[in-house]
C-alpha cells in the first residue's frame, strides 16, 4: 500500500522523499530558519541508509520527470491491478 508514512521504496510517496530531498539540497541556504529547525533534526536523527534511499527516490522520481515521467509509476499500475 503506498502511503505518505513510507519514506522510501516502491510503497513510498513521491513527495515524502522530494521533500526531504528538497531540505537537504538547500540546508546551506534554509539552514538557519528557526521555521524548519525540528524538519532538519529530524532529517539528522535518519540513519545513513535511510537517507540514501531517499534521496535516491527523489533522484529516480526527478528523472523519470525528466524523460516524461511514465516510467515511475509502474508500481503504482501493479497495485491497482492486483485490487481488481
Amino acid at each position: 500500500m503506498r502511503g505518505i508514512y513510507w519514506l522510501a521504496g516502491e510503497d513510498g510517496c513521491p513527495f515524502n522523499s522530494l521533500y526531504w530531498h528538497f531540505l537537504g539540497r538547500n540546508r546551506d541556504e534554509r539552514g538557519g530558519n528557526m521555521r524548519l529547525r525540528n524538519q532538519y533534526r529530524t532529517w539528522d536523527r535518519f540513519g545513513p541508509r535511510t537517507k540514501e534511499e531517499v534521496l535516491a527516490q527523489a533522484d529516480a522520481f526527478l528523472g523519470a520527470l525528466d524523460e516524461g515521467g511514465r516510467d515511475y509509476y509502474g508500481p503504482i499500475e501493479r497495485h491497482r491491478e492486483d485490487e481488481d
